[in-house]
């Protein structure tokens, strides 16, 4: 009986493949459906260069100065175009990771591709705020 059980698997590799290559068509790969929601350039231009007090970017500065790394890694995963909000002063989560010296936040966004060499209104770029 041991040896009826090994023949079926031996059998299912081929199949497999088939099938694999056949789905590969019809239905996009994880990776693409990740890729889609991944901000644009012109995106994230529209994004950073609106400077406004909001919602979102009191929660931000909230949990970047109480260090809730784990809630903004979440958000991040959920919505990527978040971290380049900024609020009235042009200000946004990369000057305050750094204000608040905070080297896991800063990692996440600059992984997320936020820069930390722009300036806000008062001339002052994210690194300065570490001082």
């Amino acid at each position: 009986s041991s040896s009826s059980s090994s023949s079926s698997s031996s059998s299912s590799k081929p199949r497999s493949e088939n099938a694999a290559s056949s789905s590969s068509s019809s239905e996009p790969e994880p990776e693409q459906a990740q890729t889609r929601t991944k901000p644009t350039p012109d995106q994230i231009a529209e994004v950073y260069n609106t400077w406004e007090d909001t919602d979102e970017t009191t929660l931000m500065w909230r949990l970047i100065s109480n260090s809730a790394v784990d809630d903004i890694r979440d958000w991040l995963e959920a919505d990527p175009i978040s971290a380049f909000i900024r609020s009235g002063d042009g200000r946004g989560p990369m000057w305050w990771a750094y204000e608040y010296k905070n080297d896991a936040i800063v990692k996440l966004l600059r992984d997320a591709g936020v820069g930390y060499r722009d300036i806000d209104k008062f001339g002052k770029t994210p690194v300065d705020m570490a001082w």
